[in-house]
This record gives C-alpha cells, sequence and structure tokens, in this order.
C-alpha cells in the first residue's frame, strides 16, 4: 500500500480518518504496518497489503485454486493478454484520463487490473480492492516483480469500502457476482466514493425474470445453507436500482448468448441455461 492514499482511507467500522500508527520504514510502498482511528480500531498492513477484512470473512476460494504463487502466475500469463476483448468494453467506458485515483473493484485475477494499466500514465495512483487477501498478497507480489508501481492493494469488502467520500476519479469492474447477495449495497458504496462527475464501468450479465437457469443457481445456494444471492439478474430490477436523481446510467449490451439445449449443467457453469439467452452488458454510471 502507497502512503500517497492515506488521506483517502477511511474507517470501514466507524468512517473515521486513520493514521499510520506503525510502519516498516519505506518511503513509498508500505510492505507492513497498522492503521488507527480515532476509535481505536486497528487495521494492519501484511505483505503489502491493507487488510480490512474481519476473521469472521466468507471461506477464501483463491486459497484453495491458487495455494501456489507459480499457479497463480501462470494462471494470470494466460488470462491477462487472453482477456484483453473481455476487458476492453469496460476500459473504452471510462473517461481517456492520465491522472487518477482510479479503483479497480472486485479485482480477482488481475485480469481488468492488468490490462487497465495501459490507460494511465506510469506511477498514476490505482488502488485494488478484493474480499481475498490471498489473491490481494499475490497480486501485490506479482505487480513489484513486474514493476507495476503505484498500486496500492487492499482487503476489503466492497459493501463496506474504507474510503472518504468523493475519493476516487473513476472505478471500474469485472462485474460484481462475487459480492453476491451485497450487491446493490456494493453499487451504492462505489457511488458514495466516487467524485461528483466521476465513471463507474462495470461489465454484468442478465437473464430471464424467470429462468430456470437462475432457479436453480437458487435452489443451489438454499441446499447448501446459503441465502439466496440477491444478485441483480434482469434490466428491470438494474434499472430500478439504479433509479437516482444523483447517478445517471447507460447499461449496453455487448453481446447475446443462448444456452446449448445439449449440454450437461451439471458440469458447469449454470448461464447460460440451455435454451435461455443470457445478455452481456456494460454498464456505466456517472455520479452527478
Amino acid at each position: 500500500m502507497y502512503r500517497e492514499i492515506l488521506s483517502m482511507l477511511a474507517c470501514p467500522e466507524c468512517g473515521n480518518e486513520l493514521n499510520l500508527t506503525a510502519d516498516d520504514g519505506q518511503i513509498d510502498d508500505l510492505d507492513s504496518g497498522q492503521l488507527q482511528c480515532t476509535q481505536r480500531h486497528v487495521w494492519p498492513i501484511e505483505d503489502g497489503v491493507a487488510v480490512f477484512t474481519r476473521e469472521d470473512a466468507p471461506s477464501d476460494p483463491w486459497s484453495r485454486s491458487f495455494a501456489a504463487y507459480e499457479k497463480f502466475v501462470a494462471n494470470k500469463e494466460f488470462w491477462i493478454p487472453n482477456s484483453a476483448k473481455e476487458v476492453e468494453p469496460i476500459i473504452q467506458s471510462l473517461p481517456r484520463q492520465t491522472e487518477g485515483p482510479h479503483l479497480d473493484l472486485c479485482t480477482g485475477d488481475g485480469r481488468l487490473l492488468f490490462n487497465l494499466l495501459r490507460r494511465f500514465e506510469p506511477g498514476t495512483p490505482v488502488v485494488s480492492v478484493d474480499m481475498s487477501l490471498h489473491a490481494q498478497k499475490l497480486n501485490h507480489r506479482y505487480a513489484t516483480e513486474r514493476n507495476h508501481a503505484g498500486i496500492s492493494f487492499i482487503s476489503a469488502d466492497a459493501a463496506n469500502l474504507p474510503f472518504v467520500p468523493n475519493a476516487f476519479r473513476s472505478i471500474a469492474a469485472l462485474g460484481l457476482g462475487n459480492t453476491m447477495g451485497k450487491m446493490e449495497a456494493s453499487i451504492r458504496e462505489a457511488v458514495r466514493v466516487l467524485t461528483p462527475n466521476g465513471c463507474f464501468a462495470m461489465s454484468h450479465f442478465f437473464v430471464g425474470e424467470r429462468s430456470r437457469g437462475w432457479e436453480r443457481f437458487e435452489e443451489a445456494l438454499l441446499s447448501l445453507g446459503e441465502q439466496t444471492s440477491g444478485y441483480v439478474s434482469s434490466e428491470r430490477q438494474f434499472g430500478s436500482l439504479l433509479n437516482s436523481p444523483e447517478i445517471r446510467h447507460t447499461i449496453d449490451e455487448t453481446e447475446s448468448v443462448v444456452g446449448d439445449p445439449d449440454r450437461d449443467i451439471e458440469a458447469g457453469p449454470i448461464f447460460p441455461y440451455p435454451n435461455e439467452s443470457m445478455k452481456k452488458v456494460i454498464v456505466v454510471i456517472e455520479k452527478q
């Protein structure tokens, strides 16, 4: 985490200012340290990542998928160039600016983040947020080894971001699927930390409101003891969510696909469900 973003941080528990109460002496990029607010909530910095997730955070699938750094890097070397076409509509939806700060939300394996860097001048302040501390530690190591300077990595809940209001000029997300039941709160948080006239671009997909695929997905969650997903799965629902005088939005379809009628659903993925359509879209939100 870079020192330059300290003024942008706020305690996710109480909203108060955060101060660096211990650090490793590094001038710019902090590899370890401790952040504390006036209410004495303490947040560590571990392996270059500011940690705002608690011990009761959801299980981390990244720690199982990429236990070894070498496997994570191999995945990156494949996904970053091969996902350029997938993420380009998001990148093109952002304003053409050379200054930050910019927020990459729900970074995951970094396929959007590391493609997005070409949009900015070297050293432009970029902040990466993901719930997974494990993934963020690997992303930080990868960025350091490849001399991608200026990226601050943070582990935090997208529905409770550790930033002051109006902190970012632009925000991008390759979907918010992993926020699941917190999707509405995550979008509202993104708008909160966006500057006036700022832009938030994200990919998403819509299925029919009576989709059998969606019913199967919800049934699977319930069978595992989970709550319903809360994922906004139709254009009508999404339009209702974004009906606010504070923002204006556009939804542009990038692709429409129909599920193969002979596909084995048990082998996954569920979407697009056989004989059902799925629309891939780019949602662009501008804060007034």
